[in-house]
């Protein structure tokens, strides 16, 4: 489980498997409002949902805690990882890696990215957060360090000045009369 003062890594990007469903459902109207490329670039998102080479290099770089996001989205994610470990977190909102497209798409939907299914990204715990990051980079796959666990049990997202509070996770966002699958 996570402890306090690991960093807390995030590959690849918030939101994508979420987003990759919701322009299937919406891609009419999205490519007719915005433009194919986008619409395109989102459902291309799926040549990204393996984790195994992550999750294999993060283990090889003994990390402590691998958690997918493939059901909870970040922001859920987090918290069970926060759960697990007994601890608090900290987290700059603008370090988490998410792609425009998606976006755009859920602010045309309605939805916030960091709730919806993130298939293809897996938060890390590691003692050695940047050393993680540069391996991952170094064999192709994205990554960041977002955050940090720390002691305590406040969970705080933090974007510019204004800090957040993560709450549990009540279910995945949809948009208003989407239905999950």
């Amino acid at each position: 489980a996570p402890r306090a003062g690991q960093s807390i890594i995030m590959t690849k990007w918030a939101g994508m498997s979420g987003a990759w469903l919701l322009e299937q459902e919406y891609h009419e109207v999205f490519v007719n409002k915005y433009n194919y490329d986008i619409a395109a670039a989102i459902a291309g998102l799926d040549q990204y949902f393996s984790v195994t080479r992550e999750a294999a290099a993060a283990l090889a770089e003994e990390a402590c805690f691998l958690y997918d996001l493939s059901e909870s989205g970040v922001f859920g994610g987090l918290w069970e990882a926060a759960q697990a470990g007994h601890t608090g977190l900290w987290v700059d909102l603008k370090a988490i890696p998410i792609r425009q497209e998606v976006v755009e798409l859920c602010d045309f939907v309605d939805v916030n990215p960091y709730k919806i299914p993130s298939m293809g990204a897996l938060l890390i715990a590691s003692e050695h957060g940047d050393r993680l990051v540069q391996t991952l980079k170094s064999q192709g796959i994205p990554a960041a360090v977002i955050g940090q666990f720390t002691q305590g049990n406040d969970r705080i997202v933090m974007n510019d000045d204004e800090v957040r509070y993560l709450e549990p996770p009540s279910g995945l966002e949809l948009p208003k009369g989407g239905q999950a699958r």
